[in-house]
């Protein structure tokens, strides 16, 4: 299969009948011989017939290839979008409509950017371009802050709060690579490390449900810190307190649905996308 074309692949997978084979074959996808099969006759309506034989030789091997897969599962859910069909009957999957979205955004990801699978590091969910501004710059706000605190001389004389104001920096710097477009982290090599360890190790950055209980733990850990009785010394702690368990109410309304999100993928050496011309 590898004398084919990545276009000559690509029309195998977009074929009308393979993709109807493989949303009916469900779970089973590329193990199901009625895909197979369907993948043999789209390499004999549109390919010569020297490399439709091939394609017939070699269909179990290409099929089980992790790059096919990806794609083929990619243009499944692009057609699925246009059609207007729930992402959660995505083919192969019987998973939340997230995770289905994810996979979904991925593979698009991966052939956009010409990226092999081993390359995909893994996915971010991240609410709509405003959403993702409050946020960040919320999470800016908290690392003023917390510099502020840990400055303060008078801080040293309770510990607690002194570790607080430094734990806060590395939980707000660690919010900010969430609410970023992955690509421009993937530029940055410390940082583009750090994340992808954390998208390995630490899953519930990855989904707005998630973050949005870190956003609401950052906040509640700011209003923590006032004193009423230095209420206006103590300002700056209230506002920043208040605003990040505002973004972490936002990011629960995107995990039930209430607002939108969206899911995209990280991978570990970034590609540029082709720009149009």
């Amino acid at each position: 299969m590898d004398s084919l074309s990545e276009n000559q692949k690509a029309k195998l997978l977009k074929d009308s009948a393979v993709q109807d084979a493989l949303k009916k074959a469900g779970s089973e996808a590329f193990e199901n011989k009625d895909v197979q099969n369907a993948i043999i006759e789209a390499a004999k309506k549109n390919l010569t017939v020297e490399n439709a034989q091939m394609v017939a030789g070699k269909v179990k091997e290409w099929v089980a290839d992790p790059d096919t897969q990806a794609k083929a599962r990619f243009y499944a859910g692009m057609a699925m979008e246009q059609a207007g069909t729930s992402l959660n009957q995505f083919v192969g999957v019987i998973e939340p409509n997230t995770q289905a979205k994810a996979r979904f955004y991925a593979g698009m990801a991966m052939e956009q950017a010409g990226t092999s699978l081993n390359q995909f590091v893994g996915v971010i969910e991240q609410g709509p371009a405003g959403i993702r501004l409050i946020a960040f710059f919320s999470s800016v706000g908290s690392v003023v802050v917390s510099v502020m605190a840990v400055i303060d001389i008078r801080n040293i004389t309770q510990p607690v709060k002194y570790a607080i104001s430094i734990y806060q920096v590395i939980f707000s710097l660690t919010s900010m690579l969430f609410e970023a477009k992955p690509e421009w982290i993937a530029k940055i090599p410390g940082l583009d490390g750090y994340q992808n360890m954390l998208i390995d190790y630490v899953k519930a950055l990855t989904v707005v449900g998630g973050r949005g209980l870190f956003y609401g733990f950052q906040g509640l850990l700011w209003l923590s810190y006032v004193n009423p009785h230095e209420f206006l010394a103590h300002l700056p702690f209230i506002i920043e307190g208040l605003l990040l368990v505002l973004v972490g109410a936002f990011c629960g309304f995107m995990h039930f649905g209430i607002m939108p999100s969206q899911v995209t993928a990280k991978v570990r050496t970034y590609v540029p996308l082709p720009q149009a011309a």
